[in-house]
């Protein structure tokens, strides 16, 4: 798990004690100088667009009260944040909610913020099955509906539908796309076949090669993301395998990586 932290210069000490303190590998987003004229939701924003794109990642965010953090978090899609006091409201915001950036509030007493933090870092979510979970995929459903809502479609979209994939490395094939790309497993025959969701819309099939036809490697499929940049930088930092790097084309935006079995999956943003 990869753990970010940013405040604005009301939360500037407190971040960096608990960087020094709480015995765990965090990545510092900022600032590295206190400035006095320095507003939170530049912060809020670089560190949510951070947990937006980075895998299995949750952050921390800090300021005089918390309150403009989390506001100001909340506005990146993909980012789940909660103000916690206690102990039991970051167990809570975790277990229940499926939170991933944790705000604290520099400047009213409490418990002690580093129990707080580890507290949020240590609990999991509660997980498939639960009443959670079908909370919380409402809240993703809307998010994705009110983002379709607001779309220019008088442009083109270049959106996946379906696809099924064909492969002879099927373990290795399996863990790129759950555990690189981040899709979300929805059904799995162990060995043979593997679906997985898109963003709750579409799904990817990835089936094991048994026919002369089922020829791994000739596949492409086209991905909409709205931070490409985002994307580019991710798997760029991860070692991924690149196609073709980023191009801007007269309709926007465009890179592909590929996939274990040389598969191409093309990343676009139209402007």
């Amino acid at each position: 798990m990869t753990i970010f932290i940013a405040s604005d210069h009301g939360g500037f000490e407190l971040k960096n004690k608990i960087i020094n303190e709480i015995g765990l590998e965090i990545v510092d987003l900022g600032p590295y100088e206190l400035d006095p004229e320095d507003d939170y939701p530049d912060f809020a924003f670089k560190l949510a667009e951070k947990i937006a794109s980075t895998h299995n990642s949750i952050g921390i965010l800090i300021c005089r009260s918390g309150n403009g953090m989390i506001i100001a978090a909340n506005k990146v899609q993909g980012a789940y944040a909660a103000l916690c006091f206690t102990t039991k409201h970051a167990e809570k915001a975790r277990e229940d909610d499926n939170s991933n950036i944790l705000g604290l509030d520099a400047d009213y007493e409490g418990e002690d913020p580093i129990k707080i933090a580890k507290t949020y870092i240590t609990t999991k979510f509660a997980g498939s099955g639960t009443r959670h979970e079908r909370r919380f995929e409402k809240i993703r459903e809307y998010e994705f509906q009110r983002e379709d809502e607001v779309t220019d479609n008088t442009k083109p979209q270049a959106t996946l539908d379906s696809a099924i994939f064909y492969t002879n490395k099927f373990t290795q094939v399996v863990e790129f796309y759950k555990d690189f790309i981040g899709f979300e497993v929805d059904k799995i025959v162990e060995g043979k076949f593997v679906s997985f969701w898109i963003d709750k819309k579409t799904r990817l099939g990835i089936k094991k090669a048994t026919e002369e036809r089922e020829k791994p490697g000739s596949q492409t499929i086209l991905i909409s993301n709205n931070k490409i940049d985002l994307a580019f930088q991710f798997f760029k930092t991860s070692n991924a395998k690149f196609y073709k790097e980023l191009t801007v084309e007269p309709w926007g935006i465009k890179f592909s990586i590929l996939d274990p079995d040389g598969n191409k999956l093309e990343f676009l943003q139209r402007t």
